[in-house]
């Protein structure tokens, strides 16, 4: 079994080669081979020291790839296989509670690609590496035929555009919206603005026109009362036994995995709580 070579951050300012033993994959994993991973705004931060890490890291969670391994579980629930090309999203969990099923972020296990150390077996967590684990609760998506490399390592800046941009603020067409900076987050949120105002309806022009209307200060008060409630998720009976340990990593996620379970406070929240 041959070794696999990443670049892993041993702290700040400081990057080297490393070898690593290729990991062996089971019925609901896989492995990636590396063709290319984005550079994000935290990975200049991670390097430079702005943002804490624990060292030693694998930095890179916009990877992109080829699945070189994957198990038959992994191959039926990702709905895809060995020789396919695919993106991967930065954060995986536990892969069995609702909250994975229904694409959102996991409760009860943090994964991270680009931000679990390397200490975590088995080590290759992140896109700057020739091979990527692939743990179960990941979210993969297959790059379609014929779209250039280049292109496809821009799924994820141009999905958090969207998130940005629209999702977060509830944009619609006949928005105004403003968009400070011209970097990789700002081009991206352009991008994201132009396409929800080409794809929306032909009646985004008289919406904008009775939207300009009005005052701010009573759009405002209009979006406010029409938003919808953010409702919890429901407990999971899935959820990972918390297990001790003296790493200050797996101490903060594994003290995630037990929320309270005060239905009043949880509920008043609209999310789960941590306790602590």
């Amino acid at each position: 079994m041959s070794d696999v070579r990443a670049m892993v951050l041993t702290g700040p300012n400081q990057i080297e080669e490393r070898r690593f033993p290729r990991p062996e994959t089971d019925e609901d994993s896989a492995l990636l081979r590396i063709e290319a991973s984005g550079i994000c705004g935290t990975d200049y931060e991670s390097l430079s020291g702005e943002y804490a890490r624990e060292y030693p890291l694998i930095l890179g969670h916009e990877p992109l790839g080829v699945i070189e391994e994957i198990g038959d579980r992994a191959a039926a629930r990702w709905g895809v296989e060995a020789g396919d090309r695919v993106v991967v999203q930065p954060n995986h969990g536990c892969g069995a509670c609702r909250r994975c099923n229904d694409g959102a972020r996991c409760n009860f296990v943090d994964g991270g690609y680009g931000s679990t150390p390397a200490a975590v077996a088995p080590a290759l967590w992140g896109g700057f590496a020739e091979h990527m684990y692939l743990a179960r609760g990941s979210k993969l998506h297959r790059v379609p035929d014929g779209l250039p490399l280049h292109l496809a390592a821009l799924a994820n800046p141009i999905a958090a555009g969207f998130g940005w941009a629209v999702r977060a603020g509830g944009l619609q067409a006949g928005d105004r919206i403003a968009i400070l900076g011209a970097g990789q987050r700002g081009l991206a949120s352009t991008v994201a603005v132009a396409t929800v105002g080409r794809t929306s309806s032909p009646s985004r022009a008289s919406r904008a026109t009775s939207t300009s209307s009005r005052s701010p200060a009573s759009s405002a008060r209009t979006r406010r009362s029409t938003s919808t409630p953010r409702t919890p998720s429901p407990p999971c009976s899935n959820a990972p036994t918390a297990r001790a340990s003296t790493s200050s990593w797996t101490s903060r996620r594994t003290q995630r995995s037990r929320w309270c379970r005060a239905s009043r406070c949880c509920a008043r929240a609209g999310r789960w709580c941590w306790p602590g």
